[in-house]
Parts: structure tokens; C-alpha cells; sequence
């Protein structure tokens, strides 16, 4: 069984959590600093999110955009969603090739330190937002 209905469902939950962190006054200046602009390509179902951290406030993009991304991600959208309830490691799926990476991987890498605090809140944004049935994961 998928967790998102649809690309509007993904969106909301996805895109919404971003600009969360991105709000957030100890999160967001650590993306910021980073200086990098990511890509996530979700599928099943198809979508795609832009995060630009070279900008304050960062700049979030649903769908195609003419930026070009530092690095790029590739993954199904229920394995993003396993990714932030904490119970998909990022380097155990890219070896697995479950998420694909392209571009430049140590910006990447650069940002997991900055997520830890992520994992938790992104539960208790699904439940904030209704979202009670994305907290069942096996």
C-alpha cells in the first residue's frame, strides 16, 4: 500500500514540511549555510520539489524549475516518507539504490547533521496536520 494518494497529497505533506524547517529559527539557518540546491524527485506518485538554501528565506519550488540543482534525488516517494519517520537510513539506501543520487554528493552529505532534529518533527507535523494515518509505518 502506498502513503500518498496523490502528487496534491505528496505536495502537501512534503512541500509543507520543508517550508516548516525552513521556518524554523535553529533549522533553517543550518540549510542556509549550506549553500546548496537540491532536487527530490518523488515517484509513485510522480513529483518533484526544489529546495534552493542559497537564498534566506530558502526557496522552495513544487514541480520543474529552470534552477539547476547541486544535487539530485531520486527515490519512491514512500521511501522519502520512510526517510523522515527515521526508518530509512539515507547511505544504506543509496547503496541500495533505493534513492539515487546525482551531482554533488558531499553537498549532500553536508546537510544529514542538520536533519536529526527533522525526524521527530516531521511526526508530529503529519499529527498537527492531520496526517495521523502516515504514522502507521511497519
Amino acid at each position: 500500500m502506498a502513503f500518498f494518494s496523490s502528487a496534491e497529497q505528496l505536495y502537501d505533506v512534503f512541500t509543507g514540511f520543508m517550508r516548516d524547517m525552513a521556518a524554523d529559527p535553529q533549522l533553517g539557518p543550518k540549510f542556509v549555510q549550506s549553500k546548496t540546491v537540491f532536487r527530490i524527485n518523488y515517484i509513485d506518485p510522480d513529483a518533484s520539489i526544489l529546495v534552493d538554501c542559497t537564498q534566506d528565506p530558502i526557496q522552495i519550488t513544487e514541480g520543474l524549475s529552470d534552477v539547476k540543482p547541486d544535487v539530485q534525488l531520486t527515490m519512491k516517494a514512500d521511501d522519502g516518507h520512510l526517510f523522515w519517520m527515521g526508518k530509512l537510513k539515507i547511505t544504506t539506501a543509496i547503496t541500495k539504490r533505493k534513492i539515487k543520487v546525482a551531482g554533488q554528493v558531499a553537498k549532500m552529505m553536508n546537510l544529514l547533521p542538520a536533519l536529526d532534529p527533522a525526524f521527530a518533527r516531521y511526526r508530529a507535523y503529519l499529527a498537527e496536520k492531520g496526517y495521523g494515518e502516515l504514522l502507521v509505518v511497519s
